[in-house]
């Protein structure tokens, strides 16, 4: 109405048949941008969606993220599935390697406990052994000794006989007696060490 009632006053400077012209102008200026206006609007309405629709589609893309999260989660639960399995497989695996490696270990001690007292066993027959050793050349100078002697008292024998023709037989068998005793303890003692020196070299 303002408009309108500015359109009938007459501007200064403009006579009366051109304010006339000129708000006729106007009028069809303004009946053709309103309706230009109004078939924008419907055009608008026209190809925008309703809200029914864009439910509808929200609810289609809810459902579609839906199902790819099940398949999502789904997939992750099968995955920890097969993770606990092979956990279990690794574990009792873990176990056996560990039982036979317990059992390696026993046995490995088992036979360094063997070991050490094979040694210490071979240790002390190889002093047995020298000490019986020792006590051969011992007694082999004692019987050398004990020959010595007994051909120097045959010879002093021989020679008393030849003298004065008499035989000093108690003497000679003492000498005789006391040499076979020390020739049998000899023949005993390196019959030990025989039987001994095979195991020693082992």
């Amino acid at each position: 109405m303002d408009r309108l009632g500015q359109l009938q006053k007459p501007p200064k400077g403009l006579k009366c048949a051109d304010w006339e012209t000129a708000a006729l102008n106007s009028q069809r200026n303004s009946s053709s941008r309103s309706l230009k206006e109004i078939l924008e609007l419907q055009s608008i309405s026209l190809h925008a969606p309703s809200t029914d629709a864009r439910l509808h589609e929200s609810r289609g893309q809810m459902h579609e993220v839906d199902q790819a999260l099940a398949r999502h989660k789904e997939h992750y639960a099968n995955e920890e599935k097969q993770f606990r399995v092979k956990e279990a497989q690794l574990k009792e695996k873990e176990a056996q390697l560990q039982l036979q490696l317990n059992r390696f270990n026993k046995f490995v001690d088992t036979n360094e406990d063997k070991r050490r007292r094979a040694e210490k066993r071979a240790a002390a027959e190889r002093e047995i052994i020298r000490e019986k050793e020792k006590t051969i050349v011992t007694l082999k100078v004692a019987v050398e000794q004990m020959e010595a002697k007994e051909q120097k008292l045959e010879a002093g024998v021989k020679r008393c006989a030849s003298d004065s023709g008499q035989v000093y037989a108690g003497e000679e068998g003492a000498s005789a007696d006391r040499l076979f005793y020390i020739r049998v303890k000899l023949l005993e003692q390196t019959a030990s060490v025989a039987v001994r020196l095979p195991l020693c070299a082992v």
